[in-house]
């Protein structure tokens, strides 16, 4: 079991948390992992959220049902009505609820541009956070929270037909093992539609007996500390509208991050700037 507050060993692989209380890696993801050594994940978040979680040192999961894309519900909606399968399955698996956030993959700087335009809008302050991956996990595994078990799965992309109907609950499942079933809620959690396929999207996700009206869960006692590489301020064109009012608020953006953690590396996004060689720079204020 991984569980510890300090840094990591260059010697640990993915494959250590194979052992730990708290959190389970899909198969597929710990070997990907593993063989591709340090690995960093981005997330895109409003500067105000990003702010709030490390002022208050946690991590906030949403339900699914609180998201656009309506097929992200649509296996627990499916849950009795797919054939063949036994009534005492689907019962045990309705009673579980599922929390999540979404991070991509770490080819998602291929897609900045595209990400920055999906994320942003006029009025809010919009920032790319660089995840380790490993790190990432140390914090799942020492964080605090209200669930079973927190999982970090990779999307599994399918055509729609897989998506709009799921497939019926294999028969080696053991319906006295709790862990096997929430593993198979996850793996079906975890399908998402082709047409998604460019995000390389990672979940944490946390499962939780009940729940069914609730629309997040916090990780408390979650600690930033060395999971966060570095925070990227969002781009700007100097030939868009509010171009300038856009740049103070960066500036303003940057002092509130020092403000909570002096020690978080900022960069700006070079992407529309001409002028510049690196895809960022570092920004020293």
């Amino acid at each position: 079991m991984v569980e510890q507050n300090n840094g990591i060993d260059d010697s640990q692989k993915f494959s250590d948390f194979a052992g730990a209380k708290k959190l389970r890696i899909s198969n597929k993801l710990k070997e990907e992992l593993d063989q591709s050594g340090e690995t960093v994940f981005y997330k895109y978040l409003k500067t105000e959220n990003l702010l709030k979680s490390l002022a208050e040192n946690s991590l906030y999961l949403a339900s699914p049902s609180q998201w656009d894309d309506p097929f992200e519900t649509k296996y627990m909606e499916s849950l009795g009505t797919i054939a063949p399968q036994a009534e005492e399955d689907t019962s045990r698996l309705k009673e579980y609820s599922v929390f999540a956030t979404c991070f991509k993959g770490d080819g998602g700087i291929a897609n900045e541009e595209a990400a920055w335009k999906i994320y942003m809008s006029g009025s809010e302050s919009l920032v790319r956070v660089e995840i380790d991956a490993h790190n990432l996990c140390l914090a799942l595994c020492n964080s605090n929270f209200e669930g079973n078990k927190l999982y970090l799965s990779k999307m599994v992309y399918k055509s729609r037909n897989d998506i709009v109907t799921p497939k019926a609950i294999l028969r080696s499942v053991k319906l006295d093992n709790e862990e096997a079933l929430q593993d198979l809620f996850i793996k079906n959690f975890s399908l998402k539609r082709n047409a998604y396929k460019y995000e390389e999207e990672v979940r944490v996700s946390l499962i939780k007996k009940g729940g069914k009206d609730i629309d997040h869960m916090i990780l408390s006692n979650f600690n930033w500390d060395g999971v966060i590489k570095r925070i990227t301020l969002q781009p700007l064109n100097p030939r868009q509208p509010q171009y300038e009012e856009k740049r103070l608020r960066n500036i303003l953006t940057y002092y509130k991050i020092k403000d909570v953690n002096s020690n978080m590396e900022i960069c700006k996004s070079n992407l529309y700037d001409s002028k510049e060689e690196g895809e960022e720079t570092v920004i020293n204020l």
